[in-house]
C-alpha cells in the first residue's frame, strides 16, 4: 500500500486549482457582489487545501462547489450582520429593475424571481454550473435521489412561473 507524499499532494492541489479556480470564481461572481467574489474563491481554496487529503479525486469539482456554497453563505450572513438596512442578497431584485436591466430575457428573470431561493440555486447549479444531479447532491449535501427530486420540482415550478410570466396558456 503506497502513500502519497506531500509533493504529490501539492501537485494535485495545484492541478485542481488550475482546472477549477475560474469555475469557482464565476460561481461566486454570479451569487455575490463582484468585490467579494475573489475573496470567496480564495477562501474556498484555502479550506480545500486544509481538507485536501479527504477528497476523492473524482469528486473534486462538486466538492469545491460545496465548499464555495458554504463560504458564500457565511459571507452573506456577515454582510447582513454588518449592515442590515443596505444588505442585498444576490437574488433577483424588484420587477422594474428586471424589466430595464434584462431586456428580452426579462420573462426568464421574472420566472426565477417567483421561485424559492433553494429552487433558484438548484436550477443555477444545473444550468449555469453544468453540474450533474449526482454532483448537485454533493454540493447540497443530500442524496442523489433527493437532488433529482428537488431539481425536477424546481424545473416544474420554473416552467409554471415562466408560463404565467410570459402570458402562456
Amino acid at each position: 500500500m503506497g502513500t502519497v507524499s506531500a509533493s504529490q499532494d501539492d501537485a494535485g492541489f495545484r492541478r485542481a486549482f488550475d482546472q477549477h479556480y475560474r469555475d469557482i470564481l464565476a460561481y461566486a461572481k454570479r451569487r455575490s457582489p463582484i468585490a467579494d467574489a475573489e475573496d470567496i474563491a480564495s477562501e474556498t481554496f484555502a479550506i480545500a487545501w486544509r481538507k485536501w487529503a479527504s477528497v476523492p479525486p473524482e469528486l473534486i469539482r462538486p466538492w469545491l462547489f460545496g465548499i464555495a456554497r458554504k463560504v458564500l453563505a457565511n459571507s452573506n450572513r456577515g454582510r447582513r450582520r454588518r449592515d442590515r438596512l443596505s444588505a442585498k442578497m444576490t437574488s433577483i431584485g424588484d420587477r422594474s429593475s428586471i424589466d430595464s436591466s434584462y431586456g428580452e430575457h426579462a420573462d426568464v428573470w421574472h420566472a426565477m424571481a417567483n421561485l424559492t431561493s433553494a429552487e433558484r440555486e438548484i436550477i443555477r447549479l444545473h444550468c449555469w454550473e453544468d453540474l450533474a444531479v449526482s454532483e448537485i447532491a454533493i454540493v447540497l449535501g443530500c442524496s442523489t435521489n433527493a437532488a433529482g427530486i428537488r431539481l425536477h420540482r424546481a424545473k416544474r415550478h420554473f416552467a409554471e412561473a415562466l408560463n404565467t410570466t410570459s402570458g402562456g396558456p
